[in-house]
């Protein structure tokens, strides 16, 4: 079952975040982070306790490591494209039993995730990559550097977004 931490909302509309992490303090510490940056979330202790979240709550976000038993990060990351479109996720670990968290941050990119991080990260750089996106503040980057096309859909949504 998913534990229910400080910052967490009743109200479907108005969490931002799922993360899904099988050590109990990492998924504190990112609890800590989401709750000083002001963000709504959710914790599950595996890919699997988050599967009942994920079919009731809409997120904006999904936070997960890869090396997980029951159901791996790279296995949470497919079911969510597969069954959420669109929605964004972060991708993070320590390298688990390959030694090497590149070994499966590359992978799980290309199954859809749409940022990594390594472990261990500190609290800004976790809160920086939670913000961007969040916000989609990762297209405008993107465009700026050329690797993307002002009239490609993606961007064309982006640009069309109400603004605070």
């Amino acid at each position: 079952p998913s534990r229910i931490f400080v910052g967490e909302s009743a109200n479907v509309d108005d969490i931002d975040v799922l993360v899904i992490d099988d050590e109990p303090l990492v998924l504190k510490m990112l609890a800590a982070n989401l709750t000083h940056g002001g963000f709504t979330y959710r914790c599950a202790e595996s890919g699997r306790a988050a599967l009942p979240l994920l079919s009731h709550h809409r997120f904006k976000l999904i936070v997960t490591d890869i090396h997980m038993p029951d159901m791996d990060g790279l296995e949470v990351i497919m079911h969510c494209t597969a069954s959420v479109p669109g929605v964004r996720i972060l991708a993070m670990s320590g390298g688990g039993r390959y030694n090497n968290a590149t070994d499966v941050l590359i992978p799980a990119r290309i199954l859809g995730s749409s940022k990594s991080l390594i472990k261990p990260f500190g609290g800004p750089e976790f809160l920086e990559a939670v913000q961007e996106l969040i916000s989609g503040s990762e297209l405008p980057r993107r465009l700026h550097r050329g690797e993307m096309d002002p009239t490609s859909p993606a961007f064309l949504a982006w640009f069309r977004q109400p603004r605070s």
